[in-house]
């Protein structure tokens, strides 16, 4: 930038002009000229008020070291992409500021001579209150390091160090980074990147819109450690007791007065708008319960829920309502065994299906291993059959047929596989409740008589 007289100067001189000399008796003695000024004010003697250089197609023509930058329409908005260097010499120094009503843009690396490059390669905003210094370097300008941002080769240029990895062991006061301003004022740019911290931060450590990324690490508290690993069939993250053989717990719990919290586990990614998830909640349907439910939502589907031991499949409950069992099923209850079917609406069924019209239904009741009472419904036979102890004790057939014994004739000296009909002592005179179509019968042991009740009681002759 072309050099100007500075100062006022306490001894004047009486010695006349000489045009071979740098700077003439004038020059020295001048306190009111207009170029040569020495009337200053301010530490580096630059004036407060300062004649404002307008921005022509993004550049400004700049004449003097403290430069107010004004917008081609002011008041208003405009670009300032480049410094016109007609007036200015490498390592010069300006000092810029916006016109006060006018918001100029700084463009970072526009292009063309008299380029600007502003520390964190991004571009930034001119106030009347908001300076820049920039400094020439060859025919471009740089902005001085006095930002809130600093690229990684900054960093390494200004500390010799590489810049895709920072680590910072020494003991670091919590004020000095944890505080909302150090961290506006402290911060790494740039996707290589690495900040590793080993210091205890009490008050806290907050990131705004940043990720915190892990590969193969763990994030530990004071109890438990929480790990990256794939051991299943995918990338999970673990939780473990850092406690040797210590017990780990996962809890989930609603704040306050909330009765209501749960595990999701979705089977999209898209967790807002379709998705599939199965859920494990407090009061899901009615305050007061546990729920685990399968939900759905625009294009999901819903899905069956299965439960499986070691790789193998042992129950599922359907989207149909149905609960298949996959292997012999055992229910087991302490004390006194109970397995109760109650229907809140309608009638209570237990049904038990074969797959296919060849298979039979098998319903046993066991007390022992032996001790078995077994219902069998034969498709094949279309009948059902009544076993006790591995005996056959009677068919049912599909035409009302009641078959009572074993299979076969009775030997002439059998002891059982008979028909028992009731008895009474003597003739009977109750009315027995009517069945439609059906006549009860008894046997009257004192006279040897059989009874048969149809509107009266009918007799035979006694027997002998």
């Amino acid at each position: 930038m072309t050099r100007i007289s500075r100062g006022q100067h306490t001894h004047q001189t009486v010695i006349a002009n000489d045009p071979s000399k740098d700077i003439s008796a004038n020059q020295w003695n001048d306190i009111a000229g207009p170029v040569y000024a020495h009337v200053e004010t301010g530490m580096l003697g630059i004036p407060a008020s300062v004649t404002s250089i307008v921005l022509s197609s993004g550049a400004a023509l700049v004449v003097d070291t403290h430069s107010v930058i004004q917008a081609s329409v002011s008041p208003g908005s405009d670009t300032l992409k480049n410094i016109t260097n007609t007036n200015t010499n490498a390592k010069d120094i300006i000092a810029l500021i916006a016109k006060s009503g006018d918001t100029i843009t700084v463009s970072h690396n526009d292009s063309g001579t008299g380029d600007i490059f502003l520390l964190g390669a991004v571009n930034k905003t001119l106030s009347e209150t908001v300076p820049m210094l920039l400094f020439r370097v060859g025919n471009n300008w740089y902005e001085f390091n006095n930002s809130t941002l600093l690229t990684n080769a900054q960093i390494a240029a200004a500390a010799g160090i590489a810049y895709s990895k920072l680590t910072l062991t020494g003991a670091v006061v919590n004020a000095d980074i944890s505080s909302s301003a150090a961290i506006a004022a402290s911060k790494i740019n740039g996707t290589a990147a690495v900040l590793n911290v080993n210091n205890v931060f009490t008050a806290g450590l907050t990131m705004s819109g940043a990720d915190i990324t892990l590969a193969g690490n763990k994030i530990k508290t004071t109890s438990y450690n929480f790990y990256e690993s794939s051991i299943l069939s995918g990338n999970e993250m673990y939780l473990t007791t850092s406690t040797t053989n210590g017990n780990t717990f996962l809890a989930l719990s609603p704040n306050g007065t909330s009765r209501t919290g749960g595990l999701q586990l979705f089977r999209t990614s898209d967790i807002t708008t379709n998705y599939e998830v199965l859920q494990f909640r407090t009061d899901y349907n009615v305050s007061g319960e546990f729920a685990t439910e399968i939900e759905k939502a625009g294009s999901g589907t819903l899905r069956p829920w299965n439960i499986y031991m070691n790789g193998t499949k042992l129950l599922s409950f359907d989207t149909a309502n149905t609960i298949t069992s996959y292997v012999a099923t055992t229910i087991s209850a302490s004390g006194s065994n109970m397995f109760n079917v109650n229907s809140t609406s309608g009638d209570a069924q237990v049904n038990f299906s074969s797959p296919s019209g060849s298979n039979d239904v098998d319903f046993r009741l066991i007390t022992t291993g032996t001790d078995t009472w077994q219902f069998l419904a034969s498709r094949a036979n279309r009948e059902l059959s009544l076993g006790v102890f591995g005996t056959l004790a009677g068919r049912l057939d599909i035409n009302g047929n009641v078959i009572i014994g074993v299979s076969g004739a009775n030997a002439t000296n059998a002891t059982n596989g008979f028909l028992y009909i009731p008895t009474c002592a003597g003739t009977p005179t109750g009315v027995p409740t009517s069945k439609t179509g059906k006549v009860p019968i008894i046997y009257d042991t004192t006279n040897n008589i059989i009874y048969i009740y149809n509107g009266a009681w009918k007799k035979t002759s006694a027997l002998t």
